[in-house]
């Protein structure tokens, strides 16, 4: 009997929830580190998706064996990817594929156009029924947002409509959001399935400084991360310099990839620039985001080229790679950082199910796993990108602490430290019978967080004899407790 009971599966090979392109990569990059045959349980422990028997990690197999990235086998017989193979259950092992060892050799901030090449492959009623069922209803409507709605208009159920439009499709650049719904972008669909193999579908790596006839041009690798309902405004700065003899005239013209050409304003090429010999300039393009409403990018990815003409030679360079990703994600990658800076890089999550990040002083056991389960002194850090942190969601932040503690990674740990970006006045007249109530707990502004790492460069302190006294503070921590802290230390 499968698992719950004699259910009916909802597909030949159905995808599973939850999935996404930046952790698919991930768990390739860690079963080609490991080598040889694997178990998912040896995967699942090292990437710490937690629980004994974590079906997403499994599914994130599955996915990779969908597309020849791994090889599955069985009481020593390799397996092929049929629908029956696929519903069977049991502990198979993997293997990373000699068509998964070509896509790692694509550099990583290209590997994302070899997967919508793969994609479009699998578009086909034996490899991938869903999608395919899916993409044809796509080809004749817009599809609403909603995955309830997506679900009854596409017949695709509820779980892999919802991983197939925000996990693979819209990330992929085949999906444009419009007023409520998704519309495919059929011309960009049929652009990337017209490539013939991994190699065609993936753009020339070029460098990111360029020199020709003692001009140099260069530019950043990374851009920052960005939320779309953030800031919409992507500055891509350049600086150029010239050694030549005489002065040199030119146009700088950027290009975006076809994957993002429906989410920027396409840039205008430059006015003349000018320069003489010694000339040393700064100058930047900006590139606007359309909208604000999309999903998180695929993953750190190339943006594009820019290139000049020059002397009736056409140089090429390589645009910053990018991230585009949720306001709340990005609060969180901002947290992390101001963590970091402080004196104390936290170990981040990502998934409802567990805590944001874990804080703790400096970390004796380097395994991981050990670490997680050990004594040593472990805060489970909760933050919220909304406005105000409110009692609602410091109440639901501490009962999911027994969660943490006792289901999925099963942390050993003793507080929570809870972060908003400001707090509600009801937040410091409740803190006394939540204490009462709950495992201790630390509540900080984002703003007084910054206010301690400010005091720890000025004062040369972030030992966690000072710090960890804050951190570890029962209640509501505001700047005077902060500053009396620092002023007992001296």
């Amino acid at each position: 009997m499968v698992k719950g009971g004699a259910r009916v599966s909802s597909a030949k090979k159905a995808m599973a929830k939850g999935m996404g392109i930046s952790v698919f990569f991930n768990v390739l990059e860690e079963i080609n580190r490991l080598g040889g045959w694997v178990s998912v349980d040896t995967v699942m422990k090292t990437l710490h998706f937690g629980g004994d028997r974590n079906e997403t990690c499994r599914s994130y197999f599955k996915e990779l064996w969908r597309y020849g990235l791994i090889d599955r086998k069985e009481k020593d017989k390799t397996v092929e990817c049929t629908p029956e193979s696929w519903r069977k259950g049991g502990r198979p092992l993997y293997k990373i594929s000699n068509k998964g060892k070509e896509i790692l050799k694509i550099p990583d901030k290209h590997r994302v156009f070899a997967f919508a090449w793969l994609v479009t492959q699998a578009d086909n009623e034996n490899d991938f029924e869903q999608l395919h069922k899916a993409l044809n209803v796509f080809r004749q409507r817009n599809v609403s947002l909603s995955m309830f709605k997506a679900c009854e208009i596409t017949g695709v159920v509820r779980d892999s409509i919802k991983a197939l439009m925000y996990g693979w499709l819209e990330p992929l650049g085949f999906l444009d959001r419009t007023d409520g719904s998704f519309k495919l972008d059929k011309k960009y669909y049929n652009y990337v399935s017209s490539f013939k193999s991994l190699q065609e579908a993936v753009p020339e790596d070029q460098p990111n400084q360029i020199s020709h006839n003692g001009l140099k041009i260069t530019t950043i690798k990374e851009l920052e991360p960005i939320a779309p309902k953030v800031s919409q405004n992507v500055e891509i700065p350049f600086n150029l310099e010239y050694k030549g003899p005489n002065k040199i005239q030119f146009k700088l013209i950027c290009e975006v990839y076809p994957l993002f050409k429906s989410r920027f304003k396409i840039p205008r090429e430059s006015d003349d620039i000018e320069l003489k010999s010694g000339d040393k300039i700064k100058f930047s393009v900006l590139l606007k985001l359309k909208k604000k409403n999309i999903s998180e990018s695929c993953k750190r990815t190339e943006l594009g080229i820019f290139k000049i003409k020059l002397l009736g030679k056409e140089i090429r360079g390589a645009l910053p790679t990018i991230f585009l990703t949720t306001k709340a994600y990005l609060h969180e990658i901002n947290l992390a950082k101001l963590l970091e800076e402080i004196g104390y890089p936290p170990i981040t999550f990502t998934k409802s199910d567990r805590p944001d990040m874990i804080l703790f002083p400096k970390r004796k056991e380097r395994d991981l796993e050990k670490f997680l389960h050990n004594d040593e002194l472990k805060i489970l850090v909760e933050t919220t990108s909304v406005d105000s942190l409110t009692l609602n969601k410091l109440r639901d932040d501490l009962r999911n602490f027994k969660e943490h503690t006792t289901k999925v990674l099963k942390i050993n740990a003793k507080r929570t430290l809870a972060v908003g970006i400001s707090l509600a006045p009801s937040l410091e007249k409740n803190t006394g019978d939540l204490l009462k109530k709950y495992h201790p707990f630390t509540v900080i502004s984002l703003d007084d967080l910054n206010y301690l790492k400010k005091l720890t460069k000025i004062k040369e302190d972030n030992s966690w004899n000072t710090v960890g006294k804050i951190l570890t503070y029962n209640g509501v921590v505001e700047k005077k407790l902060i500053d009396k802290v620092f002023s007992n230390q001296n």
